[in-house]
C-alpha cells in the first residue's frame, strides 16, 4: 500500500470538503425548516463535527415514568456512587432534560434564556432536589449542566 504524503494530503482535502458540503446541507435544511438563518455557522460546524457522539435513547412514556418508581430505580442501579467518566453519560444527559422541563413549568421559559449564571445555579439546585427525592449520590460534570 502507497502512503505518501500527497495521498494523504489528497485524502484530507477529500474530507474536509465533504464535511464543509454536509455542513451547508444541514444550514440549508435549517434554514428551510425554520424560514431563517437563526444557527451561527459555527454551532451548524460543532453539531457536525460531534454528531458521532448523538445516541438513541428509548425510554417508557412519560406518563408511565412520573407515575412508577422507573427513573429512581434506574438512578440508582447505574449512577449510585458512579464515577464521573463513566459510560452513562446518557442517563446523566436524560437526567438533565427531565431537570430541565423542572425549570420549565416553575419558570415558563427554558434556562439560558436569562441570565445563564442564574438558570445554571438553578439547574444545579433541583438536581440536589432530585438526589434528595432519589435518595442517591449521582456525580455529573459542570460542563453537562453548562451545556443544558
Amino acid at each position: 500500500m502507497n502512503s505518501g504524503s500527497e495521498h494523504y494530503i489528497r485524502l484530507q482535502k477529500l474530507y474536509k470538503n465533504k464535511a464543509r458540503e454536509d455542513a451547508q446541507c444541514l444550514a440549508k435544511i435549517i434554514q428551510d425548516t425554520l424560514k431563517c438563518s437563526t444557527v451561527p455557522d459555527s454551532d451548524i460546524q460543532s453539531f457536525c463535527k460531534n454528531i458521532r457522539y448523538l445516541r438513541i435513547i428509548r425510554t417508557s412514556p412519560i406518563y408511565q415514568e412520573l407515575q412508577s418508581k422507573t427513573m429512581r430505580n434506574l438512578v440508582t442501579l447505574r449512577l449510585q456512587n458512579d464515577e464521573e467518566e463513566s459510560d452513562s453519560d446518557e442517563l446523566r444527559f436524560y437526567i438533565l432534560m427531565r431537570l430541565i422541563d423542572r425549570f420549565y413549568s416553575k419558570h415558563r421559559r427554558f434556562p439560558g434564556q436569562n441570565i445563564d449564571e442564574v438558570d445554571i445555579s438553578e439547574l444545579k439546585r433541583e438536581f440536589k432536589e432530585f438526589c434528595l427525592e432519589a435518595g442517591c449520590n449521582i456525580v455529573i460534570k459542570d460542563d453537562l449542566v453548562h451545556e443544558m
